[in-house]
């Protein structure tokens, strides 16, 4: 089990402990202290464990471990819907922004805390959404990396923000459609990315519908959850050497989520929320139902067109996507 990367539990205010062990997913203390995290669970994961461009990155173009995260995980949560869910930090009853209400009631003066939330929205038929959550007590220096991607344009962020993915733990399948395939992603190019900023949270939800080949990825591999860790990381991709060595924005590992986990939102389809097909997101190829029921039902290779995994990855996925950045 990987090293744990978080403030020693009695340092950390009592909403951030409430957030963290509340919702769908809570935080695993067992993951730290026995090598064996809760199903269904997340924890902390050090920077080390990911790999980032270095300060000589554009004369070597050499990776480095990366450092300490310049984030804290604050909480995760696991939704689903009649209708995409998009703008999670607006509603009235996320349980984040009610703890940063009270926060600002509580502490009127004082330097609140900004939020960051990542709400990947799944090509699911049920409209499925993983939502992170990050949380800084410190405006971010004038001039970082940071700094610019909190208050400069849209466009900026879609060239910049990017994901390492690591599955310590996986079926070969997931791994061969997932893992391997996007292991750095520049996530704005290849998925449509909207963007909340206010004075108290930066919000993106990434659509991976909006990609037919990562969607239907999901869309096959999502029934298999159940045995899947996987860890994630964010990132501010580096192009200069001003922006260089990169530093991690933070990190989760998931562990083996339960999909009949994820709370049902039905109250409300606003505006920011598009209407799906109940059988499918657009843009997402009809695949056998094993991909999304059981993995226990069918081997991979029926799930991928019932003619062995190699021959249904190269209808799936073409030719092999690009590597890590």
């Amino acid at each position: 089990m990987a090293e744990q990367s978080s403030p020693d539990h009695e340092e950390l205010p009592e909403w951030v402990k409430r957030l963290r062990h509340g919702g769908p997913i809570p935080l695993s203390d067992s993951s730290s202290r026995q090598g064996a995290a809760a199903e269904c669970s997340w924890a902390c994961l050090p920077g080390k464990l990911f790999h980032v461009r270095g300060a000589d990155y554009e004369r070597s173009k050499m990776k480095v471990a990366g450092g300490a995260c310049l984030l804290q995980p604050l909480a995760v949560d696991f939704f689903q819907g009649p209708c995409k869910i998009a703008s999670v930090m607006e509603r009235p009853d996320c349980r984040v922004r009610a703890a940063l209400a009270d926060i600002a009631a509580a502490e009127a003066g004082g330097v609140p805390p900004f939020v960051w939330v990542f709400n990947y929205q799944l090509s699911t038929s049920a409209n499925h959404s993983l939502v992170l959550y990050f949380v800084s007590s410190e405006p971010p220096p004038e001039g970082s990396m940071l700094q610019k991607f909190l208050d400069g344009d849209d466009a900026f962020r879609k060239a910049r923000l990017k994901t390492l993915v690591r599955m310590p733990e996986a079926p070969r399948v997931v791994q061969a459609l997932v893992g391997a395939r996007w292991p750095a992603c520049v996530v704005g190019n290849f998925l449509k990315c909207s963007y909340t900023r206010t004075e108290k949270y930066l919000e993106v939800d990434v659509d991976l519908g909006s990609s037919p080949l990562i969607g239907a990825a999901v869309h096959c591999t999502f029934g298999l959850a159940r045995l899947v860790v996987v860890d994630l990381a964010f990132v501010l991709e580096g192009i200069y050497s001003d922006e260089l060595p990169e530093e991690i924005l933070g990190a989760f590992r998931l562990h083996k989520l339960d999909p009949s986990s994820a709370l049902y939102i039905d109250d409300r389809c606003t505006s920011s929320s598009t209407s799906l097909p109940s059988s499918a997101a657009s843009n997402v190829p009809p695949l056998p139902s094993v991909c999304v029921t059981s993995a226990a039902d069918k081997p991979a290779s029926q799930c991928l067109g019932g003619t062995g995994l190699k021959g249904g990855l190269l209808r799936l996925l073409g030719k092999k996507g690009q590597g890590g950045r």
